[in-house]
């Protein structure tokens, strides 16, 4: 699976787990508000209704309007009571700006189908009392005129509580989440576009431990690149990397109208240093060469190493030949001077052949080949020279 393909399972998987919170904290707050809210009411009617009841079956029992006015402060729900006989006369109200002619109202819901769904919608609920005349059960009712400006401002309460757990939940887990995605998600992301190529700036975490996989990465890297462009021996460009520059430098030249130089060099008679001193002395000599020539090569020309013995140069932006003549001269005579390796002496020179684009060949191939053909000729010649 790719890491990007992770990162969205993980981010789809924290929205599905905030509308599935939402909504079981919807449900579970909605259980909560039908108990606290709809059964306390329910309660409440019940009980009133006991004492009503016991009331009209008792008349020496406490004043009912007294007890009607008792239970009506002890909830906020309930704007008035009002309790009527079979006939829907009035008999008793906390509403004392009625009068006996009371109208009964047109929609009353009862005290047992009273829900959360449907109490913002209800004005009326209406509950049956009876009084004992004799054998005879007498109904009265008993009509709550519910408070909806109260219980209006309940429920918006409520219904912002609902939304603020789980969105609350939401931003804790987005928080959370942002804070991996910036320490870890992203930074393991910039290595796999830095490893892959699309990016040159290797990201940094702020967690250590991401801080030292990045930095092993950018070393490996590193040294990968190395062993893809680098002579391991000689630490030049490599016969690739070379050919590549030279490819560079002949588009550049095209596209600018400039000229510029090459220059093949092979050492003289270095098969019979191999051959007498053995290969790790030549390939010690293969490196002092090489550290003789580029501390007198400008930081604009660049060298490789072709194979074996043989070497490229590349002399940027030179327009006169003749410049390129006289560095190689520097280095053929810095190159005469005897090298020392523990108890063997040796003096090794070289034999360098030059080719001008564009005026001795404007391809690749053919600049390559009259360079060293002009090295052959100094090889001829006795080596140790410039053709």
């Amino acid at each position: 699976m790719r890491f990007k393909t992770f990162n969205m399972l993980v981010m789809l998987a924290l929205f599905l787990f905030s509308v599935v919170n939402f909504y079981i904290m919807q449900q579970y707050i909605r259980s909560e508000i039908d108990k606290v809210l709809i059964d306390s009411l329910r309660q409440y009617v019940y009980n009133l209704s006991l004492h009503v009841n016991e009331h009209l079956n008792d008349p020496t029992e406490e004043n009912l309007h007294i007890l009607l006015d008792r239970f009506n402060a002890g909830t906020k729900e309930i704007a008035d009571l009002y309790v009527t006989d079979e006939e829907g006369r009035l008999q008793l109200t906390t509403d004392y700006s009625h009068d006996k002619q009371f109208t009964l109202p047109k929609q009353t819901l009862s005290i047992d189908r009273l829900s959360i769904d449907n109490i913002e919608k209800t004005t009326w609920v209406m509950l049956p009392v009876y009084k004992l005349d004799g054998l005879r059960k007498v109904p009265y009712h008993i009509y709550l005129k519910l408070d909806q400006e109260y219980i209006s401002r309940i429920m918006r309460y409520l219904n912002w509580m609902q939304l603020l757990f789980p969105l609350s939940c939401l931003l804790l887990f987005a928080g959370a989440y942002y804070l991996f995605y910036r320490l870890v998600i992203r930074p393991l992301l910039g290595m796999y576009a830095y490893v892959s190529g699309e990016t040159s700036t290797l990201p940094r975490s702020g967690i250590a431990e991401i801080e030292t996989l990045s930095e092993n990465v950018e070393r490996y890297l590193k040294a990968l690149k190395e062993m893809a462009y680098i002579d391991p021996l000689t630490q030049v460009k490599n016969r690739r990397s070379i050919d590549n520059a030279l490819d560079i430098a002949i588009a550049a030249a095209q596209r600018d109208g400039e000229s510029f130089g090459i220059a093949i060099i092979d050492l003289d008679r270095f098969k019979e240093v191999n051959d007498t001193h053995g290969h790790d002395i030549g390939d010690k000599l293969l490196r002092g060469i090489m550290d003789r020539i580029k501390t007198h090569l400008r930081q604009v020309d660049q060298i490789g190493r072709l194979g074996g013995d043989e070497f490229l140069i590349i002399f940027h932006h030179d327009k006169a030949p003749q410049n390129i003549y006289d560095a190689l001269e520097r280095i053929r005579k810095l190159c005469e001077a005897p090298f020392h390796f523990g108890s063997v002496t040796l003096t090794c020179t070289i034999s360098a052949g030059v080719a001008i684009y564009p005026e001795d060949a404007k391809e690749k191939v053919a600049l390559l080949k009259y360079a060293d053909q002009a090295m052959y000729r100094s090889k001829n010649a006795g080596g140790n020279q410039v053709h």
